[in-house]
């Protein structure tokens, strides 16, 4: 079958892992040629501010070439133009190898045509990243992929970096020897680089529309309110990212940071871009660009100001922390504008419109620059208590900050997390737990580590677990639903009752015992109204589960009828569902009448251990009687020994307590149903002088009644066994046992 220029999702997946491989490579051959290096050649050979400027909107002036592109590449595949234009931008650096023979104004003018050629071809490049980009991902996934992308770039960037430190250390190198030595290394990385991008499928090439210019196609984006807003963040971005690049030169020519202390601040620049990286990657897709982008413009505009702020007197630690925190912010919101950027992009002619975007990026950077260097010429001279040399170019960008942040406020983004949600989940260390344990969830295959998490997201009362739960209670399927809905109860969110409601009146639901359980927490007419619908059935486990959670919400008035579906039911969960009931509704205890019935002779043994166990749990009984049932299903008798010393604080069970444990070794069990026919005879059941006391006086008296009625029908036909009659006296005991 013919395939489209769309890739599968096996396509799709290789072309991520080779732009992981090419943002590695890419990422030292960058730190290598890019503009720190470019800055301290520059520096060294006594450039002015406002060629420093130009060195930091120079990666973006090259925009300007851009509109040629489509022309010039037409019909050429966009991996192809990627990967011959990063080849040649490494290959252009070789010419810094002159500054071995020139000095002073000549030297710098070689520098900046060399960096603007390294940019004018690396642009030429980078207008193909965004549709490589966009063709390899999807909306679901673009803030991952950009995430996966920047963190390797970052990640090998803090490597050369890191040798760029050690090695201009050294006083031999800390010169131009060692700078150049530093190019050399970038042109062999960025070659590598060039070359490992040609693995990424593509089957989409170069379009080019005649007409379709500049203007064309910035008139076309005006018409659409939201493309135009994105593109405005676009540029200011950007305009952000030029005036903080000017931190490189700051630190080294006002602070006089040493070529090795530049390379240490770049460093930790590179190590703020990869937390972002991971930050981005981490809760970009979940929470949207919008809500993350107000509160990175808003930290940036403080950051910014801080370091418009800060005076020079100051020790050089002090620039360390407020740069590194200021380009996290940087590269948080320039990561999420690129995000959108992927998602706005036209699916035609994506060269032409990133062509007009960069191009447009060219003029801004340019203008910028150039007034981010004017505005040191004419700032303070970093004398005073407060400011620096650097104030008024900062503080231009804090404005531009600010107008970031008033911009996104208007910005339209699909499937977004609200503002509030966003806060509720950045701002609250339960609702990053939540978060990241619900991302954990999707990963994980181990089902009790799976289950360790849902509980985890079940007893989180953040709205961010909310929300989680709500989306689980709208899926058809999800093997986390059943859990979640049971956590409900556990943990009820009245907002989540609508949903609940639903998915227990829904007979093809596959969770509505489960939801039917939880509404046992919700108290309320709708609740109740909807519980005593389901008492009418055709299922029995509904109308047994019904009963349950009317019981524990408070309603009585089904107390007899619920009672006679208990005396009919023969399921042992049934049962236990209904004495759940009974036992919320009738603190008198009627239905331990049945306690010791016929019903309860016939049923199987587990079906009396799980009734016998049940009741006593529900009734604060001790010792446990679950535990006996458990030791003695081990071992027949264990535990016996131990439960029947725990009763000499009973006068007749201290007389008898040798024949007891005689009698249950050899199995004489009519004489132990004799023994406690005669104990509880003698249990006197008078009145109370306190309500509660009434009702527990009432309950052992309807206990008794049914332990007395089977020891009258008890005869040597009756077929008894150890666990019954086991459990006979440990309730003659729990009737007679002292206060």
């Amino acid at each position: 079958m013919e395939k489209t220029r769309f890739l599968t999702e096996e396509e799709k997946q290789r072309g991520v892992k080779g732009l992981v491989q090419f943002q590695s490579f890419n990422g030292m051959g960058y730190s290598f040629l890019g503009d720190t290096t470019v800055y301290l050649l520059a520096i060294m050979y006594g450039a002015s501010n406002v060629q420093l400027g130009y060195i930091s909107s120079a990666a973006f002036l090259s925009g300007i070439f851009l509109p040629l592109v489509p022309r010039l590449f037409a019909g050429k595949n966009i991996v192809a133009v990627l990967s011959t234009a990063w080849i040649l931008r490494g290959l252009v650096c070789i010419g810094y190898t002159g500054l071995y023979f020139l000095e002073g104004r000549a030297a710098v003018y070689l520098i900046l045509a060399i960096y603007t050629a390294f940019s004018i071809i690396r642009t030429a490049g980078v207008v193909m990243f965004r549709p490589m980009m966009r063709m390899i991902s999807t909306n679901a996934n673009q803030g991952q992929v950009v995430g996966k992308s920047d963190f390797a770039f970052q990640s090998s960037a803090i490597f050369s970096r890191g040798a760029s430190f050690l090695i201009t250390s050294f006083q031999r190198f800390s010169g131009l020897n060692g700078l150049m030595g530093l190019q050399l290394f970038g042109v062999l990385a960025n070659t590598l680089a060039g070359l490992s991008v040609r693995k990424i499928p593509c089957r989409e090439t170069v379009e080019y529309r005649k007409g379709a210019g500049v203007l064309s196609q910035l008139r076309a984006a005006g018409k659409n309110k939201n493309l135009l807003r994105v593109l405005i963040l676009q540029w200011l971005s950007i305009s952000i990212l030029v005036l903080s690049n000017m931190s490189i030169p700051f630190v080294r020519s006002r602070l006089s940071f040493t070529t090795s202390e530049v390379f240490l601040f770049s460093m930790g620049i590179t190590l703020a871009t990869i937390l972002a990286a991971m930050f981005v990657r981490t809760f970009a897709d979940k929470i949207g660009s919008k809500p993350l982008i107000i509160m990175t413009s808003l930290f940036t505009l403080i950051f910014t100001a801080v370091w418009a702020l800060l005076p020079e007197t100051l020790g050089k630690l002090f620039y360390f922390i407020p740069g590194i925190l200021l380009m996290f912010m940087v590269s948080i919101s320039r990561m999420l504008i690129g995000k959108l950027m992927i998602q706005v992009m036209p699916d035609n002619d994506r060269i032409g419109f990133n062509s007009m975007v960069d191009f447009i990026t060219a003029l801004i950077s340019l203008a910028l620059g150039i007034a981010g260097g004017r505005l040191i010429d004419y700032g303070p001279n970093g004398g005073t208590l407060l400011l620096n040399g650097y104030t008024w170019t900062f503080a231009l960008g804090a404005l531009l900050s600010f107008l970031v942040f008033f911009l996104t406020l208007h910005l339209e983004e699909s499937d977004t997390m609200g503002d509030k949600d966003a806060a509720a989940l950045l701002l609250s260390i339960d609702g990053l737990r939540a978060f990241m344990h619900i991302s954990k969830l999707q990963r994980i295959s181990d089902p009790i580590r799976k289950q360790t998490v849902l509980l985890s997201i079940g007893s989180n009362r953040n709205d961010v677990a909310t929300s989680e739960i709500r989306r689980m209670l709208l899926s058809p399927f999800s093997s986390e639903k059943a859990e979640l809905i049971r956590a409900l109860f556990y943990n009820p969110r009245p907002s989540l009752l609508p949903l609940l409601l639903d998915e227990a009146a829904d007979y093809d639901s596959y969770t509505q015992n489960e939801a039917i359980f939880a509404l046992g927490a919700y108290r309320g007419a709708e609740s109740e109204k909807l519980l005593l619908n389901l008492l009418e059935s055709s299922s029995a486990r509904i109308r047994a589960s019904a009963a349950k959670a009317l019981g524990r919400i408070g309603h009585t008035a089904s107390l007899d009828r619920i009672s006679g579906m208990f005396l009919d039911e023969q399921d042992v969960r049934n049962c236990m569902n209904f004495t759940i009931a009974l036992s919320n509704m009738d603190p008198r205890g009627g239905y331990l009448l049945d306690l010791f019935s016929s019903r309860m002779e016939k049923g199987g043994r587990r079906f009396r251990q799980s009734l016998f166990a049940l009741n006593t749990e529900l009734l604060n009984y001790t010792p446990d009687l679950a535990h006996l049932f458990q030791l003695g299903n081990v071992r027949k008798g264990a535990g016996l020994r131990d439960f029947l010393d725990e009763t000499r604080d009973h006068p007749n069970f201290m007389s008898r307590h040798p024949e007891l444990v005689g009698w249950f070794r050899t199995e004489q069990y009519g004489k132990i149903v004799d023994f406690c026919s005669k104990i509880v005879a003698d249990f006197p059941t008078g009145s109370s002088v306190s309500a509660e006391a009434e009702a527990e006086a009432e309950r052992k008296s309807n206990i008794k009644k049914s332990i007395t009625l089977y020891c009258e029908r008890f005869n040597t036909n009756t077929k008894a066994d150890y666990d019954f009659i086991l459990a006979l006296l440990y309730y003659t005991y729990q009737v007679v046992k002292p206060e």
